[in-house]
This record gives C-alpha cells, structure tokens and sequence, in this order.
C-alpha cells in the first residue's frame, strides 16, 4: 500500500514536471510583474472581483462592495480602456470582459497590462494580464501559453482573471495552418 502511495506521489510529481518544463517559462525579469495570466493576441479577457468574508470582519462594514467601473492600463499607467459604471453600480459578482482593445478600438500590441477594477467603498484593486502574439510556424508542433499565478491575499478583495474553460496556467492548443507563414 505504501509503495502504490509513494508511486502515485512521483508519478504526479513527474508529471507536473513535465507540464511546468513544456511551458517554456521564462524567469521573471525586471520591469516585468511577477505574476499574470497570459492570454492570445485576439481572446477575450474576462475578470472578476472577489470580496472574501474576512473583509466584511475586519473592513467593520457589512455594507456590499460595489463596483463603479474597470479600466486596462498599461505598467507605465497609461489608459487604454475603460468601462464607467456611475448611474448604477454593479454587485462585486458581475464579471468584466476585456476584447483586447483601445479605446478607439484597435486591437493592443503583445505585452502587459494591468486590469483594475473600481469599488465605490473598498478602493482600486488590480491584476497583471500578458498578451502573447499566437506563434506563426509551419508546423503541427502546439504553441504553449504559460501564466505565473498570484497566491490570493487574506481578507481583502482582489481581482482574478479568468481564462475561457477554466483553462490550467500552461494551457496547449494545437493549430493547423495550410500553407506556411502568417495570416
């Protein structure tokens, strides 16, 4: 019984090495945050705030975190895009999408971003997004996508960014293209 334990443990062990080895993760550099979830040029991003119940204790309110808007900047604090949200504001549960554009619509170059999200009692919370030009190869090999997820802070709210599917930091996808080059 003991062995099939300690078999199972390497086996997963393995294979996460694995997994983390084909990501093709590159150490953090400088300028660059420490962690995001990466996603395609062209995929939506979608986010969310989270308000855990420890805030409500030590906020010493019971009254509802409501948000008033989101904004996208870049690391510098440059406003790419933003969503306002003063007649109404929207319960903390309503989740943000991001098509990966400016404000005047034209699709954003490969890089990071910070999304925001705006509360009328709590403050401004954020989160790191990498968009990642898709691989033009001739070639079946799958193009990796590696995140470097954030360990979620206790007791106040924080933003978490979503990939479609509920997809894994390293997610793979396989493309076939006929002919060879980019679109």
């Amino acid at each position: 019984m003991r062995q099939a334990l300690l078999l199972a443990v390497a086996c997963v062990g393995l294979v996460g090495f694995g997994v983390w080895g084909d990501c093709n993760c590159t150490p953090v550099q400088s300028g660059v945050p420490e962690c995001y979830t990466a996603f395609w040029t062209g995929e939506t991003v979608s986010f969310r705030l989270v308000v855990p119940g420890e805030y409500f204790g030590r906020a010493g309110s019971s009254q509802a975190v409501l948000l008033v808007g989101w904004r996208i900047e870049t690391l510098d604090g440059a406003l790419v895009t933003q969503d306002l949200f003063p007649e109404v504001p929207l319960g903390h549960w309503y989740v943000m999408a991001w098509d990966e554009r400016d404000s005047s619509c034209r699709p954003v170059h490969a890089g990071y971003y910070r999304a925001v999200v705006m509360t009328d009692s709590a403050g401004e919370f954020s989160s790191h997004v990498r968009i990642v030009e898709r691989p033009c190869v001739c070639s079946l090999a799958p193009a990796s996508l590696c995140s470097r997820v954030c360990r979620a802070p206790c007791g106040t709210p924080y933003v978490v960014i979503e990939r479609d599917g509920g997809s894994p930091p390293c997610s793979f996808s396989i493309s076939v293209q006929i002919g060879c080059g980019c679109p």
